[in-house]
């Protein structure tokens, strides 16, 4: 919590019950090349405003990869990836500005009883 201008760099944060990242009202931060994997939530920032993500990857969360709630704002992503988790990428904040987040996931149908990819 109530942290500012630090840089948080090639961490890996994966299996934890709840959050990989988590950012709480904190501002002008650095999250550069890091991994959050098989966590509760990938990333996620409350209540924090002006960081910066840049080139982390998010994957396999069992709610979101990447989550910026209601009061975070003027926070600008880069080149994140969040594959197969149940919402990749939810903002709420006011003021996000998203450079070529990449975003991948399989829709399934079912035909005649059996699951498919498509």
């Amino acid at each position: 919590y109530y942290s500012s201008n630090n840089s948080l760099t090639n961490n890996t944060a994966n299996s934890n019950s709840w959050n990989g990242i988590y950012l709480g009202s904190s501002s002008n931060n650095f999250l550069t090349n890091n991994t959050a994997n098989s966590n509760s939530y990938g990333i996620y920032l409350g209540s924090s405003s002006n960081n910066f993500l840049t080139n982390n990857t998010a994957n396999s969360n069992s709610y979101d990869g990447i989550y910026l709630d209601k009061f975070s704002s003027n926070n600008t992503l880069t080149n994140n990836t969040a594959n197969s988790n149940s919402n990749y990428i939810i903002i709420f904040g006011v003021i996000v500005l998203i450079i070529a987040a990449y975003y991948f996931f399989v829709m399934r149908k079912k035909k005649k009883g059996k699951e498919e990819s498509k």
